[in-house]
């Protein structure tokens, strides 16, 4: 059986949720993500 898991919201203990900055930081870091979420306002 395989994992799904999406980064949500970024990397919220990093930078504030829903900026570049913390949906950079969540791209980089990995953690096995099959994906991302991002809400655009």
């Amino acid at each position: 059986m395989s994992s799904f898991s999406i980064g949500h919201r970024g990397a919220p203990m990093q930078f504030p949720e829903h900026t570049v900055e913390s949906n950079r930081a969540a791209a980089l870091m990995g953690g096995g993500h099959s994906g991302m979420c991002c809400n655009v306002y």
